[in-house]
Formats: C-alpha cells, sequence, structure tokens
C-alpha cells in the first residue's frame, strides 16, 4: 500500500472513531439524566456496545498505523470481531 493511501485510510477510520466517541459521550449524558431504572440499563447497555466497538476500531487504527496488513483483511477482522460479540448478546 502507498503512504498516500494508507495516511487516507488511517485518517478516514479517525473520523469514524471520533464519531464514535461522540455518540458514547451523549449516552453517557443519558445515563446521566436516567430517571428510572430501566433506562439507565439501556444507556449502559448501548454503552458497552459502543465501547466495544471502539476497541476494535482502535486495534484497526493502531494495526494500520503499524503497517500489519492490509485495510481489507484489518476491516474484516474487525467485523468478524463485532459480528461474534452481537451473536454472543441476549
Amino acid at each position: 500500500m502507498s503512504p498516500r493511501k494508507h495516511k487516507l485510510d488511517n485518517s478516514l477510520l479517525e473520523g469514524e472513531i471520533d464519531l464514535l466517541r461522540n455518540a458514547i459521550r451523549r449516552v453517557a449524558e443519558v445515563a446521566d439524566q436516567a430517571e428510572d431504572l430501566d433506562q439507565l440499563f439501556r444507556a449502559v447497555r448501548t454503552l458497552s456496545s459502543a465501547a466495544a466497538r471502539l476497541a476494535i476500531l482502535l486495534k484497526a487504527q493502531a494495526e494500520l498505523g503499524h503497517g500489519q496488513g492490509d485495510l481489507a483483511e484489518t476491516l474484516a477482522s474487525a467485523l468478524e470481531e463485532a459480528m461474534h460479540e452481537l451473536e454472543q448478546k441476549p
């Protein structure tokens, strides 16, 4: 992969990471203002899921930053991990 394309792919991933971090902050604000346990539980479950996805994106970003594997392979691995996690949830 050329250095220019590598940088572009990493910057696109950074945008997705920033978007997810902003979503996590908004859900955390909702959790702080929860009026009942059900609303708090949903917010915490959403935060947990979003944090797991953020970890996957950060792992992919780290792999891209160190030149380990190509983008398609990294994203396929991250998607596989996310799908496995979703299958585990009730």
